[in-house]
């Protein structure tokens, strides 16, 4: 060795690079190069942790479960791909069938200090997309420029929000390349071609996606394709259930590889079914799950379409169909072995939403409990890979965040009956309605209840009290101060068809307030600066009321009314 580095730095400093850019490339020697590479400038490999972490961190990137098994071979894909972009604006495009994993093979893949240093020195922005398209099929388009803009707001110093969607290409394409150059964005959950369309700038782009021509209509230089269509192989699968079971690879029961091959090789189906067989060395349990998995019927798959590639097309939806059905199989075994006491607890999620960040705060008011067993509970659900955690710290309140994976909400929606679901929705109501004394504007802070409540209470179907609501001034003002302006006026736009009538033309009154006033609203003034605004809106009645109530409350401050 000592040889061959003599020899490598006896042709000079370009030569040495070129050598470990090799090694880097190589995936089997990343660690040494990332060694030389460190020594070269300076840095040690807790330098390099440090600063990845730090990089994914602000860029919003998910963090990696502690089972993650390491698929080397998809690595090397994927970061062979994600090199070409240093040179040119290009996307890269991670496209599969669900549950395979392909979300954490984009955070993995940027997990690395060589590609963040030497590919992408801006950083990497992440952004879950997920389904856009409504029943019908047709995008819709008031939540896709509800996502657009939130995420262009997070971007961009002066926080500007374009009003429509026509206007959000054109000011993302401003604002990564002005703001942000050399950095990556990352598209996850991209279901639909008019959806990456809006987001076809020319920029270093990552997407995954269940479509492999989601980027067919984007304005790019290269769109370069990895398929990950299969899951973990053998021996990957066997580590994954060794880290979930607790058992060495060798010891585990011959019945481990046919439940591998059962479960395509899914990631989280294995985790789901790993983590319910803990420490179980006993065949018994392992041969009921394996026969469990023999016995389910994956049912009729239809598929609503007659087109040339119609026996393609139904191949991938009879297999999606199949993987969903053992993801099910996988999670009801899992459901079965929880204790009684959390079963109840894992009901509750589904009332959450796909996507959702679920702090530990929010959690102990829903199930009606303190924190540090609404904390508990959820980490015995995370150990049976039924939660995953938001982030690996607690936050500044001491406790973590967690999130849930959308294929286990599909499972509770499919499982939890619709009136017990609305039962659900109507006690979280309740709950919050005790703990604000029928005050909902006057709540405090969880992280959640502001961006989420007008939700809550039309799946629980209360549209008097969200009507109520949708034409209060003060919980106007604790919307926009906790949450944003464009989501409260997609809100409007979203329930108010719902809505009674007698209601329906004071919500329209504030809905047209907040359209007029977006750009004060997004900076999350005081209730006396939107009660000085409401005093001078023309025309307004309701509106107009409530911003005097207010104002006689506060007679120290000088009010201007509208004549």
């Amino acid at each position: 060795a000592k040889r061959l580095f003599d020899l490598l730095l006896g042709r000079g400093s370009d030569v040495f690079h070129r050598f470990v850019t090799v090694l880097k490339e190589s995936e089997v020697y990343e660690q040494l190069a990332n060694r030389l590479s460190g020594e070269m400038n300076g840095r040690s490999e807790i330098d390099d942790k440090k600063y990845v972490e730090k990089v994914l961190k602000d860029g919003h990137v998910p963090p990696l479960p502690p089972k993650n098994i390491q698929r080397v071979e998809f690595l090397k894909l994927i970061r062979k791909e994600l090199r070409k972009l240093k040179d040119h604006d290009s996307w890269v495009v991670i496209y599969g069938l669900p549950g395979f994993g392909k979300t954490m093979l984009a955070a993995e893949s940027v997990s690395q200090a060589s590609i963040l240093r030497d590919v992408f020195p801006g950083g990497v922005f992440w952004l879950n997309i997920g389904k856009m398209a409504d029943g019908s099929g047709a995008v819709d388009k008031a939540a896709l420029l509800e996502k657009v803009q939130n995420f262009i707001v997070r971007m961009d110093i002066n926080r500007h929000r374009p009003l429509n969607l026509e206007s959000t290409t054109d000011y993302l394409q401003s604002v990564m390349t002005e703001q942000h150059p050399q950095s990556l964005l990352i598209l996850d959950d991209v279901w639909e071609q008019e959806t990456a369309q809006i987001f076809s700038v020319r920029f270093r782009t990552l997407v995954t996606t269940r479509n492999a021509e989601v980027a067919a209509k984007v304005a790019t230089n290269c769109v370069y394709k990895v398929s990950v269509t299969q899951g973990l192989t053998d021996l990957e699968g066997k580590e994954l259930l060794s880290k979930c079971t607790g058992l060495t690879v060798s010891s585990l029961p011959y019945e481990a590889s046919e439940i591998i091959k059962l479960c395509y090789g899914s990631p989280i189906v294995l985790n789901i079914i790993g983590s319910g067989l803990q420490k179980v060395s006993k065949t018994s349990r392992w041969r009921k799950t394996l026969e469990r998995l023999r016995t389910q019927h994956a049912g009729e798959i239809v598929v609503r379409t007659h087109s040339p590639d119609f026996n393609r097309r139904r191949s991938s939806e009879q297999q999606r169909g199949r993987i969903k059905e053992t993801l099910n199989t996988s999670i009801a075994l899992s459901e079965e072995s929880l204790p009684l006491d959390i079963t109840d607890y894992f009901h509750w999620l589904v009332v959450f939403e796909e996507d959702t960040v679920i702090e530990t705060a929010a959690l102990a008011t829903i199930w009606d409990t303190d924190e540090f067993t609404a904390e508990e509970t959820m980490s015995s659900l995370v150990s049976w890979s039924l939660a995953q955690q938001a982030t690996t710290q607690s936050n500044k309140d001491g406790f973590l965040s967690f999130r849930i994976h959308d294929m286990v909400l599909d499972y509770l929606r499919d499982t939890v009956n619709d009136d017990k679901q609305r039962s659900y929705h109507r006690q979280l109501v309740e709950r919050y309605n005790k703990k604000c004394k029928g005050d909902f504007a006057s709540l405090e802070p969880d992280g959640y209840i502001h961006q989420k409540l007008l939700s809550h209470l039309h799946s629980a179907g209360r549209y008097d009290v969200l009507g109520s609501l949708l034409s209060n001034l003060r919980w106007l003002v604790a919307s926009v101060q906790h949450w944003d302006s464009n989501s409260l006026l997609g809100a409007y736009k979203k329930y108010r068809d719902d809505l009674p009538d007698d209601l329906v033309a004071t919500v329209m009154e504030f809905q047209l307030f907040i359209s007029g006033h977006l750009n004060v609203l997004s900076t999350g003034p005081s209730l006396a600066d939107v009660v000085q605004l409401a005093l001078n809106v023309p025309n307004s009645q309701e509106l107009l009321e409530q911003a005097k109530e207010e104002a006689k409350k506060d007679n120290k401050s000088i009010w201007l009314t509208w004549r």
